[in-house]
């Protein structure tokens, strides 16, 4: 923890090389599943398999006070059962859920996190073009994600994020409460909030935009009906 804590403020990515070389294999064994449990975003990339030796890092800020407050859960042995979990099983049988995870988490941190809402319109503006920092891939995982956050739950009145909510989001991606969304192929999503866009529209008709306008008494105006 002391060797990403060095890092703060800089990328996960960078600590990666340091936090390899210094660490035994026999170290990070024991280590690698509680921190990840308790939010170091470690990552697989999609052309490997999980490989002690060679631990990655999400491409995410490293947080000062998010390290201290992992340093303060291990201390007062709150993970300890968490060291005896094997880190192979662990990674390998939850490859895919773990990468759709960090892919949410990263969009969560980097766009929504520094989005902000028109007060007026209501209309979200995201800071960059999510193509500049995400995968094919990893888009596809975060389409229905990225629709359903877009919520004004998370944006205070003046447009701006709001750290708390945020934070409980990413808390509850960690804890899998958004994994349905993430594995929701996104097509499929699309054609679901169709059909239930269709079925509101087919009990729920619309009035005829210019109807036939009638007057009090309820005849028709001789004028209008011209």
């Amino acid at each position: 923890m002391n060797i990403l804590k060095s890092y703060a403020k800089k990328s996960y990515r960078e600590a990666e090389g340091e936090f390899n070389k210094a660490m035994s294999i026999a170290e990070k064994r024991t280590v690698i599943v509680a921190l990840h449990k308790l939010g170091i975003p470690f990552g697989v990339p999609s052309n490997e398999s999980f490989n002690i030796r060679k631990i990655h890092f999400v491409d995410t800020m490293v947080n000062e006070d998010d390290i201290d407050g992992i340093l303060i859960q291990i201390s007062k042995g709150y993970c300890d059962t968490l060291f005896y979990i094997d880190p192979d099983s662990y990674f390998s049988s939850n490859f895919t859920l773990f990468a759709m995870r960090n892919a949410g988490k990263k969009y969560v941190t980097e766009i929504l996190a520094k989005s902000k809402v028109n007060p007026d319109t209501k209309i979200m503006t995201e800071p960059i073009e999510l193509g500049s920092i995400f995968t094919l891939g990893e888009f596809k995982a975060i389409q229905v994600l990225r629709e359903q956050v877009k919520d004004q739950m998370y944006f205070d009145k003046n447009g701006e994020p709001i750290k708390e909510r945020i934070d409980t989001l990413l808390k509850d991606i960690d804890l899998g409460l958004w994994d349905s969304y993430l594995m929701w192929n996104y097509e499929n999503y699309q054609s679901v909030k169709a059909q239930v866009q269709m079925g509101q529209i087919i009990c729920n008709p619309q009035p005829l935009i210019n109807p036939m306008p009638v007057p009090i008494s309820g005849k028709k105006d001789e004028k209008e009906v011209k």
